[in-house]
């Protein structure tokens, strides 16, 4: 806008020398002589909102923006008209503004209203992405602290760092989802330990106060080595409960 403004106050002048150099033109015969026929600040006016429009094609807004400036309705004729042909200029050189330009050159996804898209897949399984980083909570080697920034490193790269990492079982069936915010937090967390070090990706049952009330309840196919072994004493010593007490049914009926 400013430089708009700057260019629309240039022209404004000059169009102010030219009235007074040329007064007794035909051209500039209806200007009264008593007062300026010429305002430079409506011409920076007009070629703010002209401006501002070429860049982004947005056209009512500038308008109403540029009237809420002045606060008045008197110059809302030439506004427009700067307005509109900015517009279709613009569109001449390129159907886009610069905030769709910028969308599309960071790579973020973006669906335009005034374009076309013709899709040859039909099916789900066509339109889904198949290159992505999963997390699989039946492989420990593959979630230490190392690995696990290393994969943040990769879709950081791919400009995916508003996503997150899908956490699915050795079947690849979806136990989760965990974004990447919260396991670089994680991660940030746990500097002292050794880069080695396995992460788990636990189900909020697995937590040390259910634990304490029944450890024997855990699913046996997924659980840290802390929960197994705790599962595993806890077995036994049913078991040696189960075996005692049938000693002691024997003895009391020989």
């Amino acid at each position: 806008m400013s430089v708009g403004a700057i260019f629309g106050r240039i022209v404004g002048s000059y169009m102010e020398y030219l009235t007074r150099a040329n007064a007794g033109s035909s051209v500039f015969a209806q200007c009264p002589a008593d007062s300026r026929c010429v305002i430079p600040g409506i011409y920076a006016l007009v070629g703010a909102g002209a401006t501002l429009t070429g860049t982004t094609h947005t056209t009512i807004a500038v308008v109403a923006i540029l009237m809420e400036l002045t606060g008045n309705l008197i110059y809302t004729l030439p506004v427009l008209v700067g307005v509109m042909t900015a517009r279709w200029v613009s569109e001449y050189f390129t159907p886009s503004g610069i905030y769709e330009l910028l969308i599309e050159h960071a790579g973020h996804p973006y669906f335009d209203t005034k374009t076309q898209y013709i899709h040859t897949r039909r099916t789900a399984a066509e339109l889904m992405q198949t290159d992505l980083e999963t997390i699989c909570v039946d492989f420990e080697n593959e979630n230490t602290l190392v690995l696990l920034s290393a994969r943040l490193s990769r879709i950081a790269e791919r400009g995916l760092s508003d996503g997150g990492f899908p956490v699915v079982s050795a079947r690849g069936h979806l136990q989760g989802w965990i974004a990447c915010t919260e396991l670089d937090f994680a991660i940030s967390r746990c500097h002292s330990l050794n880069p080695t070090t396995v992460c788990f990706f636990n189900n909020p049952l697995w937590q040390a106060d259910y634990i304490a009330h029944n450890p024997a309840s855990i699913p046996h196919y997924r659980m840290p080595i802390a929960y197994a072994k705790a599962r595993r004493n806890i077995q036994k010593r049913d078991n040696a409960a189960v075996e005692a007490s049938a000693d002691d049914s024997q003895d009391h009926a020989t």
